[in-house]
């Protein structure tokens, strides 16, 4: 993401790499180059740079859909019942299955994810996400510090960045990133684990 020569990308296909850095004449950073975008064009580039993950990602999920060592989360899970995900995760990780009580452990995991900024719900409540920063160091800030707004929208947030993406992006949006979620909602339904 940062100036090289050849520009980098962080893991885009050839095509993407392509499409990206030839308004630049590949001579900038991808860093740069959105730094001179609207957010509409932006978003497109980003699309195009994670193409290939989101390529990898549902092969890995189709490859480990029916393999009940690995549990398949979706993101929005924690958003719409953080305690219940979270108590999936940690009875998968323990190798608990449903009927049988949670051990004490556990529990205690539970009580003290309540302390932690974990659940955005939650977190938003407190009005102070930045707990789960770690203090500025010698280096100064923290980046994490100011990358909260993402992930701490409330779910009329999200589904209204969701539509912008949609009508902003309507060729990525028709050609990947629809294919992309009906995929991956299809390998989850089958998923045993999910």
């Amino acid at each position: 993401l940062f100036q090289s020569d050849p520009p980098a990308c962080w893991y885009c296909d050839h095509w993407a790499w392509h499409d990206i850095f030839r308004p630049c004449n590949f001579r900038c950073s991808y860093a740069e180059l959105l730094q001179n975008q609207s957010v509409a064009e932006g978003l497109g580039l980003e699309v195009l740079r994670s193409r290939w993950s989101v390529v990898k990602m549902l092969h890995l999920a189709k490859q480990w859909q029916h393999d009940e060592r690995v549990l398949q989360l979706d993101l929005e899970q924690f958003f719409s019942s953080f305690d219940q995900t979270l108590r999936c995760l940690l009875r998968f990780l323990y190798q608990v299955p449903v009927p049988v009580s949670a051990p004490r452990e556990l529990e205690e995991l539970m009580v003290m994810s309540k302390e932690l900024p974990l659940d955005m719900t939650r977190a938003r409540q407190g009005g102070n996400l930045d707990k789960a920063a770690k203090p500025d160091g010698p280096r100064g800030a923290d980046p994490r510090r100011h990358n909260w707004k993402h992930v701490s929208r409330t779910p009329q947030e999200r589904q209204d960045l969701l539509r912008d993406l949609r009508s902003s992006q309507r060729h990525h949006w028709d050609d990947f990133l629809a294919p992309a979620a009906d995929a991956l909602e299809s390998i989850l339904d089958a998923s045993p684990t999910a």
